[in-house]
């Protein structure tokens, strides 16, 4: 008898439930398979929505010598395309995927050489020309064909080879980087110690077969990004509301409780704050200076985006030194107070196992993964949201006083074609 229990538990019992759980498969297996279908099928409507309906252009600028000015110029000019955005309905961005408008700014290295991109759908070309030119009416604006398209997955790790990471934040978007702002001369508004020099004098100081590139695709946002900012400047200022119990406890245990004639009691809603405007007077120096950096930060329009390093050489002389200089150079925007550059480990196509040794096709399928988002100029699983300072902070245009050597300036009237990317003819 006890034999029989024992084995009624052991093995019919638990093939019992299995069978139960396999008969509720409608149930859980959508469950489990919709992150999954739900991407495959986002990037195929995507794919067929971005080939029959946007066409994008790439737009080098070459800067002008002469009249220094403050990365505040080019903070004008973010503005400008920030008005550059279509309102889209729940069944156009869940249904239809429709995608966003998107813009690229992008600083690249081509053996050396700097350039200046951005990349912009071509119906608002004449949008960002004009915005250019209006901010600094001495440069040049060619139109240039795409330098990633030489680089396929075919050649990858046999001609040539790449090391690429997308950088998210330590915090969340409420607290911004440190931005230009503190690096401008107190004395004379004008000038600036120019923190993207250190950048590029990196950029350009690789060989002439390597390339090395900084990409930020950026999408503009409404005014709601800044809820993020409103909720942690209440916990800050201790005035935050927040009810956290669950949806059992909010709503089914109200009924236990009515049909138990009050035995099994509800948990209670929590009792709301004392509202506290303003900033409080006993708070220290340093919680002052932060509620008042988000305050400023939250007045500016905001942009979805991810900052994204990639360096490419061929396969005999690849050395990614050159990628991890940048990557120190921009530890110069990290404010311990407020926020700071964060790669992300999921991202980086360099991957080990516990005891150092490279996990070759995890590799190989990261570089594949960061290739394609560089080229179609993705916003992926690490984003963040930058407002036009912070943007401005990371690409701008340096002054006269920057000179590195290979920085592609006007030399005359018109300008000549950059070097390795060709002009795309009529």
């Amino acid at each position: 008898m006890q034999d029989s229990i024992l084995s009624y538990f052991l093995i019919e019992q638990p093939f019992a439930v299995f069978q139960f759980i396999f008969t509720l498969w409608w149930i859980w297996l959508p469950i489990v398979l919709w992150p999954i279908l739900k991407t495959l099928y986002t990037d195929y409507a995507r794919g067929n929505w971005i080939a029959a309906n946007l066409d994008f252009v790439l737009l080098e600028i070459v800067l002008e010598r002469g009249e220094e000015k403050t990365p505040k110029s080019m903070e004008q000019f973010i503005t400008t395309i920030h008005g550059g955005q279509t309102e889209y309905n729940w069944w156009e961005k869940n249904i239809k995927a429709v995608v966003p408008d998107m813009y690229s700014l992008e600083i690249i290295s081509v053996g050396g050489s700097i350039h200046f991109l951005i990349r912009t759908p071509r119906k608002y070309q004449k949008m960002v020309e004009s915005g250019i030119y209006a901010a600094f009416p001495e440069v040049e604006i060619l139109e240039v064909s795409d330098y990633t398209t030489e680089f396929t997955n075919d050649t990858l790790e046999v001609e040539y080879d790449l090391f690429g990471v997308d950088l998210g934040m330590a915090k969340n978007d409420a607290y911004p980087i440190r931005t230009y702002q503190q690096f401008l001369d107190p004395t004379i508004d004008a000038n600036i110690n120019d923190p993207l020099s250190q950048v590029l004098e990196v950029m350009s100081s690789i060989g002439p077969d390597e390339q090395l590139w900084i990409q930020l695709p950026i999408e503009p946002l409404d005014d709601s990004w800044n809820n993020v900012s409103k909720k942690e400047l209440d916990k800050i200022l201790d005035r935050d509301f927040e009810d956290k119990r669950s949806f059992i406890e909010k709503y089914l245990y109200p009924i236990v409780e009515v049909l138990s004639f009050g035995l099994v009691k509800a948990p209670p809603a929590p009792t709301p704050k004392e509202q506290k405007f303003g900033v409080d007077q006993n708070l220290t120096p340093g919680k002052k200076n932060i509620i008042e950096t988000i305050e400023l930060s939250m007045t500016k329009p905001g942009f979805r985006t991810v900052l994204r390093v990639m360096y490419l050489a061929p396969k005999g002389i690849f050395n990614y030194s050159p990628a991890k200089s940048v990557l120190g150079a921009l530890k110069q925007f990290n404010d311990s107070s407020l926020n700071s550059f964060k790669p992300n480990d999921n991202s980086i196509t360099i991957v080990e196992d516990f005891f150092n040794r490279p996990k070759l096709g995890e590799q190989r399928l990261r570089k594949i993964l960061m290739l394609d988002n560089y080229i179609k100029r993705k916003i992926a699983s690490t984003k963040f949201i930058f407002n036009t300072e912070e943007l401005t902070t990371i690409f701008h245009f340096p002054g006269g006083s920057v000179t590195t050597s290979t920085l592609k300036r006007v030399q005359a009237k018109k300008a000549t074609p950059p070097v390795g990317l060709p002009i795309i003819s009529d």
